[in-house]
């Protein structure tokens, strides 16, 4: 009876321990998908809410330290250590309670946490890899030269930064020049994601507009949306990346 008992344990233990190690594989490969999809926006798209991923990782970093918790309290039980087990117990069941929580009034306060991409895309540095001819990607290349001479002057006249959902493939499209070339052209050669670059024509645009005194009227709330962006806390995140201060702070100053 000991030795089937015995059995009994050792064979519970490989189970978990076999558990833990397909858990701990999901999080690591959860960690890199939202990662890549991370920095497919950021070289895609212009507006995308890069708020959502940066949730999904503290979403995914806090199920890791249930996980690790929840291993210790395996490991307690599986060795007769009661008091201990007792212990990691109320801290797992204390620890799921405040995560629920946690889940709750982040998905209330900021319901629209949601960013789309492309899967089958690629990143720049595979497409750079993957090209025949790296020397083709070199700022010394004079069609790249041209093509980016000719990409800011279009920017500059046409203003397309100001379309909110405006991504790398719309740009391609106005501009006749393969989305491919034209990302690796943006975030390579100007060592600049599609994000930044567009935003920061936005972010000029909305400081022209601060400080036109005959448009005092507009609120900040007009402005964003005004200039291309599609959320405050976007918005505001991107304008004190540029000038270390908020829209109103900024306002403010230039009135003083």
């Amino acid at each position: 009876m000991l030795i089937a008992s015995d059995g009994l344990i050792i064979e519970l233990k490989l189970i978990y321990l076999m558990l833990h190690v397909q858990i701990t594989a999901y999080i690591i490969a959860c960690y890199i998908l939202v990662l890549k999809s991370k920095k497919l926006l950021l070289e895609n798209y212009s507006n995308g809410n890069v708020n959502y991923y940066n949730w999904l990782i503290t979403l995914i970093t806090l199920i890791a330290i249930e996980i690790v918790v929840s291993t210790f309290k395996n490991i307690f039980l599986l060795n007769d250590l009661d008091v201990q087990y007792e212990l990691a117990m109320t801290i797992t069941g204390l620890s799921a309670m405040l995560f629920i929580c946690w889940l709750v009034i982040k998905a209330l306060k900021t319901p629209e946490l949601y960013g789309r991409v492309d899967s089958k895309q690629l990143l720049v540095k595979q497409l750079i890899a993957g090209s025949p001819s790296k020397a083709n990607l070199a700022m010394t290349d004079k069609k790249s030269i041209e093509t980016l001479s000719r990409l800011k002057s279009y920017m500059k006249t046409e203003a397309p930064y100001l379309e909110s959902s405006l991504s790398i493939y719309d740009l391609s499209q106005q501009l006749n020049v393969p989305s491919k070339e034209l990302s690796v052209l943006i975030n390579h050669n100007l060592n600049q994601h599609f994000f930044d670059f567009v935003n920061e024509y936005r972010i000029k645009k909305a400081i022209e507009i601060l400080a036109d005194a005959s448009k005092n009227d507009l609120t900040i709330l007009e402005i964003l949306y005004e200039v291309g962006f599609n959320s405050k806390s976007s918005f505001n995140t991107a304008f004190k990346k540029y000038t270390k201060l908020t829209p109103t702070q900024y306002r403010r100053q230039y009135t003083k």
